[in-house]
């Protein structure tokens, strides 16, 4: 065998403390790629990241986080960056594919978008394709910078791949944190009341829609102690829901005040605002002083659910939609009819000044739209009709009182009309069944053109008129459809014309994934139309709305049907409100096109939910050694309807059979129950369970099971302490940090404290308290930075919350663990035999790995580069 040459290169880097700026940072996502082979190139696929972004350029994952920044953060000196994580550079063949276009249809012709300032060709944009550069520049980019209510939220676009056409290398980017670093202004302080400061209208949509929430909770209430500027209350109360409408709506309609009443005995403070107050006017200046009536008293009047009733026209209503200009820049479908202008109260919708309100190209940015909702928006059309109007008020009213409790409501209902010859839609029909259908406990009844060789077949093949009328006269809760449509109808699924042949005594939820069936100023649009007969609620459209061909994966895109696949899994598998669930979608999908966001509009009652079982939560208690003070049971209990007088009921015992004994639960806050289990001497099991019912005649148990299962727990006496468990962290060559630190503790006893003791180099010791995680896990993280050859100490201890407050150390008796900050060392192996040479493969710290590259191939073709301190 002939003997070959191997070059050696190593680099080392100086070893000097990276200046680390003051800055946020969270945890970079975790990507697990999946590479498919397509004839139009290398195809990435992730679980919870999306690809389509720009058409034309190379598809690969990114994946949009939301960070609160501190309340005076100056959104103009926000920077981005990603740092400690390691990066994998390979040979990348065949190319990764383009990104396909936006496709619309209009009058029967297909209509393609690529997007402005490219050159397309062969589907490619060969200002990129043609380029020695990566794709994207960054990993990480700022997108959009707002606020929701009183929180400053930036989004940060993370992207694991950069792909460099030219030389077909794709480069991969593993763990690490993605950090911002900003100032802070004085000046910002002017943004906030001590009213604003004080709103958690929102507090449990930031916390579920952010990264940082934990931490960041703390700055906000923190801030509520320096105020600037003092509170402006307005009105008579705290209004949660706002019905807008004219005078004329509340004078002509007879339904009205009782539609009110209703929603105060759901718990709702009720306003019916007019146009003596929000300043009235039609069209373009209506949608104006609607907006600025919200915008002065969302905070101050506690404004949650807004419900318009008006005449819905953006030229000539008098509760218009505002007319927004998505695609102003084009030459065709500009613009969009849309309620988003009532929801996103504290951006500007016209940042350029031009007067064109929601350009893509033009009012976006610091100060701009920011697409978070600071309230929920849902609407009544009103073209003249009281009738109507009346009929749509009285079945919200029956539907939220219980007489639609039968197993209909959970059956859903998924008609899929191919696209094009690549889009055969039932692919979206399969995602929302096995998504948010399947694991709420329901039914689907499927329409698709064809069987597609699916087992189950689908309910009816074809996907027609009659099928879907035949199908919906069998009843469901809810509608979802994906085909071509217009002002009055959804092709080959339903028109304006067939709703009379619908029962209104068993309404749906609907999402229209067509073009045009929510236009308002067609009075006989057919969201409207299903809205009075066949909906209790409808998503629907004002203008085109924009798909990907081809598309068979929903779960991050806002195409159209990826916003139908998100708003079912809202409304469904979360069992959010209607309108919870509509504005949940817009700011749960990227914005890559921004017009779908603005065309989709609801119409109905944005409160409104699928009537389901109170949903009880509570966390067990744990044994307990205190024998002179009851004993705490604390429970939250959400419900769509409200609950009997007697709800919830704590029901206990001492024996595992009967002898309970009944103590009603009292209410402490909006969904929050407590009730007292008397003491107990020691050697005591007491059982116990909770009951819930609402006035509909739904009821629940905690646990499920129960009076059969039962929750127990013991009185005993406890000198044992809590058993920690922990895996101790390896060295790293990650010198930045934090680095994170969890432990196991188990107790029988609840636990009362665990606490990380650390230092550097023999440092004094330092102390973290680590917060639950749930499942028995502890966390806190080892703050950075450090130097290269530096060692971390650390150990932990745990209290239980017994009477003797008996206390474990880890490592015990004494000791500590300990992990080093080592030199990074990655390995690269080459091929050298080709020009350019290309990467083959390579690992850190695993010379095993490199070595069986190297000798799998006979003529020793390769070159190693050694790289350290990285």
């Amino acid at each position: 065998m002939k003997k070959s040459t191997f070059w050696l290169v190593v680099i080392l880097l100086a070893a000097v403390p990276a200046a680390v700026a003051e800055g946020l940072s969270v945890p970079a996502p975790q990507c697990v790629p999946e590479f498919v082979i397509e004839p139009d190139g290398t195809h990435i696929a992730a679980p919870g990241f999306a690809t389509a972004i720009s058409p034309g350029d190379p598809a690969l994952p990114f994946k949009d986080i939301y960070v609160i920044l501190p309340p005076k953060a100056d959104p103009l000196s926000i920077r981005v960056t990603l740092r400690g994580d390691v990066r994998q550079v390979v040979s990348c063949h065949p190319e990764i594919a383009p990104a396909p276009p936006i496709v619309t249809m209009a009058g029967g012709n297909k209509i393609e978008d690529w997007g402005r300032g490219k050159r397309i060709s062969g589907g490619r944009n060969v200002l990129v394709y043609g380029a020695d550069a990566f794709y994207p520049a960054a990993n990480v980019e700022v997108t959009e910078v707002g606020r929701l209510r009183k929180w400053r939220i930036a989004t940060v676009r993370y992207y694991p791949f950069r792909y460099n056409p030219a030389a077909h290398v794709l480069e991969q980017t593993k763990g690490g944190r993605i950090v911002l670093s900003l100032r802070e202004s004085g000046s910002f302080t002017s943004d906030y009341s001590s009213a604003q400061l004080a709103d958690n209208v929102f507090a449990d949509k930031v916390a579920s829609l952010a990264s940082n929430y934990a931490e960041a909770e703390a700055w906000y209430s923190a801030a509520r102690l320096t105020a600037s500027s003092p509170s402006q209350p307005s009105g008579n109360g705290t209004a949660t829901y706002v019905i807008l409408t004219t005078s004329d709506v509340v004078s002509g309609s007879s339904k009205l005040q009782q539609f009110v009443n209703h929603k105060i005995g759901r718990g709702f403070s009720v306003e019916v605002v007019t146009q003596q107050q929000w300043g009235g006017g039609t069209g373009d200046s209506a949608a104006n002083n609607i907006r600025a009536y919200l915008a002065a008293n969302y905070v101050s009047k506690g404004i949650k659910y807004v419900l318009l009733i008006g005449n819905p026209n953006p030229t000539t209503g008098d509760v218009p939609m505002k007319m927004l200009w998505p695609r102003y820049a084009y030459d065709t479908y500009r613009e969009a009819p849309s309620d988003y202008y009532y929801a996103d109260l504290t951006g500007n919708w016209d940042l350029n000044g031009n007067g064109y309100y929601g350009e893509k190209d033009g009012d976006f940015g610091v100060g701009g739209v920011d697409r978070l909702p600071e309230v929920i928006v849902g609407r009544i059309p009103f073209y003249g009709d009281f009738t109507a109007l009346d009929s749509i008020l009285q079945k919200i009213i029956d539907y939220e009182s219980g007489t639609t409790n039968k197993a209909w409501v959970r059956n859903a209902l998924l008609s899929m009309k191919p696209s094009d010859d690549n889009t055969p839609g039932y692919h979206l029909g399969e995602a929302i069944k096995s998504a948010a259908v399947i694991p709420a406990g329901m039914t689907a009844t499927r329409v698709y053109e064809n069987n597609y060789g699916l087992n189950p077949a689908p309910e009816y093949v074809p996907c027609n008129y009659s099928n879907v009328l035949s199908a919906w006269q069998q009843h469901a809760g809810f509608h979802f459809w994906w085909t071509h449509g217009s002002d009055t109808l959804a092709a080959d699924v339903f028109t304006t014309g067939n709703c009379q042949y619908l029962d209104d005594a068993y309404p749906s939820f609907t999402f229209q994934c067509s073009c045009l069936n929510g236009k308002p100023e067609n009075s006989s649009n057919l969201g409207f139309a299903l809205l009075k007969q066949g909906a209790i609620a409808t998503d629907s459209a004002s203008r085109v709305s924009w798909y990907y061909p081809g598309e068979t994966l929903f779960t991050n895109t806002d195409s159209n049907a990826g916003m139908t696949y998100q708003y079912a899994l809202k409304l469904i598998k979360d069992h959010l409100p209607c309108g919870d669930a509509h504005f949940g979608m817009m700011v749960q999908v990227p914005n890559t096109i921004w017009m779908n966001h603005c065309v989709f509009n609801l119409y109905g009652d944005p409160s409104v939910q699928y009537p389901a079982a109170p949903v009880i939560s509570h966390v067990p208690l744990r044994n307990t050694d205190v024998t002179t003070s009851p004993y705490l049971v604390v429970a939250d209990v959400s419900s769509t309807a409200p609950l009997t007088q007697s709800s919830p009921m704590l029901r206990w015992s001492t024996a595992p059979i009967g002898g309970f004994q009944d103590v009603q639960m009292s209410k402490i806050a909006q969904t929050t129950y407590v009730a007292f289990i008397p003491p107990q001497p020691y050697n005591t099991t007491v059982y116990y369970y909770i009951e819930a019912a609402d006035v509909t005649g739904l009821g629940s148990t905690y646990p499920s099971g129960a009076p059969n299962s039962l929750l127990s727990f013991q009185v005993v006496q406890d000198l044992v302490p809590p058993v920690i468990t922990h895996t101790p962290l390896p060295d790293t060559g990650d010198r930045y940090g934090p680095y994170h630190v969890t432990a196991t503790v188990t107790d029988d006893m609840p636990i009362a404290v665990v606490r990380l003791y650390y230092n550097v180099n023999g440092s004094p010791w330092q102390t973290a308290e680590m917060a639950p995680q749930g499942n028995n896990v502890y966390s806190a993280d080892i703050p950075g930075p450090t130097n290269f050859g530096d060692t971390i100490s650390y150990y932990f201890t745990a209290t239980d919350a017994s009477l003797n407050a008996n206390t474990s150390r880890l490592p015990s008796p004494t000791g500590c663990f300990s992990f080093r900050i080592a030199h990074k060392v990655c390995v690269a192996v080459f091929n050298s035999s080709s020009n350019p040479p290309y990467f083959v493969g390579g690992n850190t710290n695993a010379w095993s790995e490199v070595s069986s590259i190297i000798d799998s191939d006979p003529e020793r073709r390769f070159q190693v580069t050694v790289l350290t301190d990285l």
